[in-house]
């Protein structure tokens, strides 16, 4: 089990800096597999993040990047098939033994992804015993943890703002000749979008995820149970759309879909999936 602390201090001396983990990696004395690296998916809060991470350890096969994917994607609330479809379009070349241990999960779609996983690889020890087992991993993880709390309750001050469903107001610019108009987000909004851009709340593969999500209406799907990772990659597409044509979180905003969004994230807001 000291394997894992160590690979995970490696990693936290090095956030963020892919250069600096491995020089850390590359001073350990005994083999990286994915049993004992699974942490990344604990240290990182997008699949981007994740995967770019897992894969300065990947040598011979994607283990390490499929196996980190997986918890952080079960972390945030994904279904056991929408697990086994995100794997299937990388393609990614396992090993025997994790090949098996996906295979057995995805032949039995009930129950939950990281009970599951953990289950095989550690032969049923709970993953809250594992996750305290190192002070340091713990004090980095609430750290965090309250770093992103602070972040998100922010947001959260300028809810009643959103709660009053205004539109974005658009403005005439000074130019006598060709009238034009731009949309004055206001201090709130332009919060909210830098909230969404943040590397720790951002879905950088939301189109993917949406459609894996099979998410045909936004509005219906965070009306009906949605997981954090749904949220997430909503956000992310709406300040997408408005990059691409300024509307889209005007409209966001006035019919109470940003509001309701951060309400539900509230409810769900916790150390295990943020």
């Amino acid at each position: 089990m000291k394997y894992i602390f160590k690979i995970a201090q490696c990693y936290i001396e090095g956030y963020n800096n892919k250069e600096k983990t491995l020089e850390n990696i590359n001073k350990l004395d005994f083999e990286i597999t994915f049993n004992n690296s699974f942490l990344i998916s604990y240290i990182y809060s997008n699949s981007k993040d994740v995967s770019t991470f897992s894969k300065l350890l990947d040598k011979d096969n994607n283990d390490i990047e499929a196996i980190n994917l997986a918890i952080f994607l079960g972390r945030n609330g994904a279904s056991i098939d929408f697990l086994k479809n995100f794997l299937q379009k990388r393609k990614f070349i396992l090993s025997e033994k994790l090949n098996d241990i996906f295979s057995s999960l995805f032949n039995d779609s009930n129950g939950e992804i990281l009970t599951k996983i953990l289950k095989d690889i550690f032969k049923g020890k709970k993953l809250e015993e594992i996750l305290l087992l190192d002070d340091n991993f713990k004090n980095f993880r609430l750290e965090l943890y309250d770093y992103k709390k602070n972040i998100f309750d922010n947001i959260m001050n300028y809810k009643e703002i959103f709660d009053k469903k205004e539109p974005i107001k658009w403005l005439p610019t000074n130019n006598r000749k060709t009238p034009e108009f731009y949309a004055d987000y206001g201090p709130e909004t332009n919060e909210l979008i830098k909230f969404i851009h943040n590397p720790l709340f951002a879905d950088y593969t939301y189109s993917e995820t949406i459609k894996l999500l099979n998410i045909s209406s936004f509005n219906e799907y965070v009306k009906n149970n949605p997981s954090m990772l749904g949220m997430r990659a909503i956000l992310a597409s709406i300040i997408r759309r408005e990059r691409l044509g300024v509307g889209t979180l005007s409209r966001s905003i006035a019919d109470g879909l940003i509001s309701e969004i951060l309400e539900k994230i509230s409810e769900q807001f916790s150390i295990e999936n943020i």
